[in-house]
C-alpha cells in the first residue's frame, strides 16, 4: 500500500473514532432537565424534580435513564401521551455502571410497569411508577 493511502486511512480511522467518542456531535451529556424535555414532556412542569439521569452514549449505550418525582396530575399528563401496555421486569438489563448506583424501580411501593413504542422517536419507552404516581423511573431505548 502506498504511504499516502495509509495516511488517509489512518486519518479517517482517527476521525471516526473521535466522532464516536464525542457522541456524534454531542460533546456534553445533557442535564436531567434537558433529557426530561427531550423524551418525556416539554416544557418540564414545575412539579417535576429530576432526581437522577444518564444520557445516552451513541453506538455504545443508546438508552436514556431518568428517575424523577412529580405530582399525580402531571403523571396523568405523561401517561396520557401514549398507548401504554403493562410490562414486566425492572429494566436492569444492559445497565451502564453509573446507573446501577441509583436505578432501583423495584424499591418503589406498589410498583407498576408500563411500556410503549413511540413512533415520534422510533424508540421504546418504559416507566415504573409507585402506587401514588409520584415517583417514576423512565427508560428510553433507541
Amino acid at each position: 500500500m502506498r504511504p499516502g493511502i495509509q495516511c488517509n486511512i489512518f486519518a479517517a480511522t482517527i476521525a471516526a473514532f473521535s466522532l464516536i467518542l464525542t457522541g456524534c456531535g454531542q460533546t456534553q451529556p445533557r442535564s436531567g432537565e434537558a433529557l426530561f424535555k427531550a423524551v418525556v414532556q416539554s416544557p418540564m412542569p414545575e412539579s417535576v424534580e429530576v432526581l437522577h439521569s444518564q444520557d445516552e452514549i451513541p453506538l455504545f449505550d443508546p438508552v436514556i435513564w431518568l428517575h424523577f418525582s412529580t405530582d399525580t396530575e402531571t403523571y396523568e399528563q405523561i401517561i396520557g401521551r401514549y398507548a401504554w401496555e403493562a410490562g414486566v421486569g425492572n429494566g436492569n438489563e444492559n445497565m451502564p455502571g453509573p446507573v446501577a448506583q441509583w436505578w432501583r424501580p423495584e424499591s418503589l411501593d406498589n410498583v407498576s410497569r408500563y411500556q410503549t413504542y413511540a413512533e415520534d422517536c422510533r424508540c421504546t419507552k418504559e416507566l415504573w411508577v409507585d402506587g401514588f404516581h409520584q415517583e417514576v423511573f423512565f427508560k428510553v431505548s433507541f
